[in-house]
């Protein structure tokens, strides 16, 4: 049994936050990182993963991430990642994974995109 925790749950009111605890994601610990926030999922709330912590995303890992993003837009549950460092954004962009799950510099940030994305459709009765 394997007893690491790889996500600290931070109290938000805006929504549910985690907070990456490892520095590393690759095939061996991909899985069940997350498989730790796919728990989070049936919950109604925006979550953001804050992934500050991480410098180093194996193949794998991205593998998993992508397939963690098509299971949040199935259940049409909003969630943002933060806080990637500039080497691991330029990679995202790099494999353009910024067009199929959202990303936010910061966790303040990530909260208000969501807020933004799930109220903008009520922008356009002004006219």
């Amino acid at each position: 049994m394997n007893d690491v925790r790889y996500w600290l749950e931070q109290e938000d009111d805006r929504g549910d936050l985690l907070q990456l605890q490892v520095r590393q994601l690759t095939a061996a610990s991909a899985p069940q990182a997350f498989e730790e926030v796919r728990q989070r999922m049936h919950a109604a709330r925006p979550l953001v993963m804050d992934m500050r912590q991480l410098d180093f995303i194996d193949s794998s890992a991205i593998g998993e991430l992508v397939l963690l993003a098509r299971q949040f837009r199935t259940r049409a549950a909003a969630f943002v990642i933060s806080g990637l460092s500039p080497p691991l954004m330029g990679l995202v962009e790099m494999m353009r994974l910024n067009q199929v799950m959202d990303f936010s510099p910061d966790v303040d940030g990530a909260f208000a995109k969501m807020a933004t994305d799930t109220s903008g459709a009520d922008s356009h009765h002004g006219r």
